[in-house]
C-alpha cells in the first residue's frame, strides 16, 4: 500500500471515527440529543411539511445515517457521497447543538463555542474530501 493511500485511509478513519462514536451513544440515549435540537427541529417543520412529530426518531435516524456513512467513508467506499452526507447531517447538529451565541454562562458558552469551532474544523475535512479528484496522481 503506498504512503498516500495509507494516510488518506488514516485521514478517513479519523474523521469518520468521531460520527461513529457519536452515533452509537446518540442511538442507544437520544432522549438528551432530542431536547437539545427541539426548537431547531420545530424550526424546521415550519418550512418543511410532512417532516415526523417525534424529535427521538429524527435523532435516532440522524444518527443512523452517520454510523452508516462514517464505515464507508473510513473505508473508502464511496468517499466522494458520504463526505456529502456526514457533512449535510453535521450542519444542522452544529446549529442546533452548538450554539454558543444564545448560552450566557461563560464557561458554557467557551465550551460549546470549542465544539462549535471543531465541527467547523470537520466540516472543512470532508468538504475537503468530498471535492477530492477521482483521479489522483501519486
Amino acid at each position: 500500500m503506498k504512503l498516500t493511500n495509507l494516510l488518506r485511509f488514516g485521514s478517513r478513519a479519523s474523521m469518520a471515527a468521531i460520527f461513529l462514536s457519536s452515533g452509537i451513544d446518540v442511538m442507544k440515549h437520544p432522549e438528551g440529543r432530542a431536547e437539545v435540537v427541539k426548537e431547531f427541529l420545530d424550526q424546521v417543520r415550519s418550512v418543511v411539511p410532512g417532516l415526523p412529530e417525534d424529535n427521538v426518531t429524527l435523532v435516532k435516524a440522524n444518527a443512523a445515517v452517520q454510523v452508516g456513512a462514517s464505515v464507508l467513508f473510513a473505508l473508502g467506499f464511496g468517499t466522494r457521497l458520504t463526505a456529502w452526507i456526514l457533512a449535510a447531517t453535521l450542519m444542522p447538529t452544529t446549529y442546533a447543538a452548538h450554539a454558543y451565541w444564545r448560552i450566557e454562562d461563560p464557561k458554557l458558552r467557551s465550551m460549546q463555542k470549542t465544539h462549535f469551532n471543531k465541527n467547523l474544523g470537520i466540516l472543512g475535512g470532508l468538504l475537503l474530501a468530498a471535492l477530492e479528484s477521482k483521479k489522483r496522481t501519486e
